[in-house]
């Protein structure tokens, strides 16, 4: 079955060299609503579970190379529409938000910092002695000093910063 995969919404009217293949070597082809522009593929659905990651690199490929000219809306990972008609409709609906979007972020850079520690996780036979676990806790202090610095720096020049921790 043959569905419309979204990659992303970029505004026109600069030069841009887009890509030709998206996931599963499809055409790329381009809608067009007004200034505003969306790539898209026509691809076979449902997805092979043993191609996912291969489809995602494809995915991302396709608009890390727009990215790289100007600022685009990204559909996410792997978006499906049942046909190009849907995808009009879609983008219709919601044209005038994606390019107010696109407009308020075209000086923007988004960045993404991310400090871990790599270890041995906690299992059967992990040495959780007083003096591992005030070793783990130092290091996890010296990640979050590491974080702190690096806001720091970040909210002279940044409209937000935000840090996240996550359990490993």
């Amino acid at each position: 079955m043959r569905r419309a995969l979204a990659y992303c919404a970029f505004q026109g009217g600069e030069d841009i060299t887009l890509p030709e293949r998206g996931v599963q070597g499809a055409d790329i082809r381009e809608l067009a609503n007004g200034r505003l522009r969306v790539l898209w593929s026509e691809v076979e659905w449902p997805f092979e579970p043993s191609s996912m990651q291969k489809n995602a690199v494809e995915f991302h490929q396709v608009i890390s190379q727009v990215f790289a000219h100007t600022a685009v809306a990204p559909f996410r990972l792997l978006t499906v529409f049942d046909d190009r008609q849907s995808l009009e409709r879609f983008v219709a609906e919601r044209a005038r938000y994606f390019s107010a979007d696109l407009e308020r972020l075209r000086d923007l850079v988004q960045m993404e910092c991310v400090l871990y520690l790599i270890g041995e996780r906690a299992g059967a036979g992990t040495d959780l002695s007083a003096a591992n676990i005030e070793q783990k806790a130092r290091l996890l202090q010296t990640i979050r000093g590491l974080a702190a610095q690096v806001r720091g720096v970040m909210e002279k020049i940044s409209p937000e910063v935000r840090v996240r921790e996550v359990a490993g």
